[in-house]
């Protein structure tokens, strides 16, 4: 499973600083972020317990 997990993220982790969380909350709510080391993106997912998907990316240019 580890290898598994490494291939998937290894297409966002590609630069020192890079930074991808995922965690599930106490309700029930999974949540995953990432953010580029060079601070030019970000993005994150929120799966609601009830179904709802909330994404957000930002973007500098």
């Amino acid at each position: 499973m580890k290898n598994e997990i490494m291939k998937a993220l290894g297409g966002m982790l590609n630069n020192p600083g890079d930074i991808f969380e995922a965690r599930v909350t106490k309700s029930g709510n999974k949540v995953a972020k990432f953010s580029s080391g060079d601070g030019l993106f970000k993005a994150s997912k929120t799966v609601y317990s009830n179904g709802t998907v909330h994404e957000t990316r930002t973007y500098k240019v």
